[in-house]
């Protein structure tokens, strides 16, 4: 066997790593996946995917800096790779570092004007920082990207709401909640919009649905709560679908 053959067989040997980590993150064994994606690395040290995807993964175990770590990684090796500036971003927004976050959706949009969730990111991070009408502008172009983006629909509905129109925010939730029936967010910011306007009856019941997919959704059942029987709303906040 010469020595090419034993690349071959080594980048093979990588790939599978690499496969079988993914499967692991899928069933959120992390430990595992990141055991998986250290040995693809170690096969392939110009593996950017295996760099990418034992970020995703430490930022699903909340090791942030870890995740940051491993994007600059991939990034430095390919630096077009437009999905790991989306979840480098994320990543940031997550440390509250949101002007960074920023830097990084507008790289990733750079390099694809066609990233749906780049623009979604965007717009919620502005939110994050009052921009509303930029954040606006974020989601509508995530939504003329992929008009069956629930969560940009979602999101425009809150960003909506926040400015009180609130017509328009049932709207777009009602648009998330027929392109996914089971997005208990949608329902549950829609019952705080419909809390507003007082009709506390159908903000029990969005209340009530989004319970129902989410028995664990914490806000959904406090939301409920502060519709008092007197017909009352005491809501004063809407929490967004997160990035």
């Amino acid at each position: 066997m010469n020595h090419s053959d034993r690349a071959a067989i080594n980048f093979e040997d990588a790939e599978a790593y690499y496969k079988r980590g993914l499967a692991k993150d899928r069933l959120g064994n992390y430990r595992g996946a990141i055991a998986d994606f250290d040995q693809a690395i170690k096969i392939n040290p110009e593996y950017a995917e295996a760099y990418y995807s034992r970020g995703k993964t430490k930022g699903n175990s909340d090791s942030y800096r870890g995740a940051i770590a491993d994007f600059d990684q991939a990034i430095k090796i390919n630096p077009e790779y437009a999905e790991v500036y989306c979840s480098r971003g994320k990543t940031k927004y997550g440390l509250v570092n949101y002007q960074d976050a920023i830097a990084d959706f507008d790289q990733a949009i750079a390099i694809n004007p066609e990233f749906a969730e780049a623009y979604n990111n965007r717009g919620f991070v502005r939110g994050a920082l009052g921009n509303y009408q930029d954040a606006i502008a974020d989601f509508e172009q995530a939504i003329a990207i992929n008009p069956e983006f629930a969560e940009a629909y979602n999101n425009l509905g809150a960003a909506k709401a926040t400015l009180e129109n609130y017509q328009d925010a049932i709207a777009y939730y009602e648009q998330a909640i027929a392109i996914n029936p089971e997005f208990a967010e949608a329902y549950n910011n829609r019952g705080f919009v419909r809390g507003a306007l007082g009709n506390y009856q159908d903000a029990i019941a969005d209340y009530d649905r989004a319970i129902a997919i989410n028995p664990g959704f914490v806000e959904a059942y406090n939301n409920r709560r502060m519709v008092v029987p007197s017909g009352r709303s005491l809501m004063r906040s809407l929490t967004r679908e997160q990035c």
